[in-house]
């Protein structure tokens, strides 16, 4: 008798993944952002290596509290204001 109740909840609890799954649309694939799918059949194009090595721009020196703080006031806002910070903050 324990294996037929047993039997029973396992085909319940079974069908209530699957309208779930099916509600959900869980095995859809969902879209990566700036990815584009290419059919199978299509050939992918690999782009050819750079004959000479672009320069790069050097990395911005790391922004230190001591960049920011100055002895006088307006040199403080006008040091907050180089680096970006929002007008609300610095009111």
């Amino acid at each position: 008798m324990k294996a037929k109740v047993a039997f029973a909840f396992s085909l319940l609890a079974n069908g209530c993944l699957l309208w779930a799954g099916y509600r959900h649309d869980w095995w859809k694939e969902t879209p990566v952002a700036g990815v584009e799918k290419t059919p199978a059949s299509q050939p992918t194009a690999v782009a050819a290596p750079s004959p000479t090595p672009q320069p790069t721009a050097p990395a911005p020196a790391p922004l230190t509290w001591q960049a920011i703080e100055a002895d006088d006031y307006p040199t403080y806002i006008a040091n907050l204001r180089k680096i970006g910070c929002p007008e609300e903050t610095i009111q």
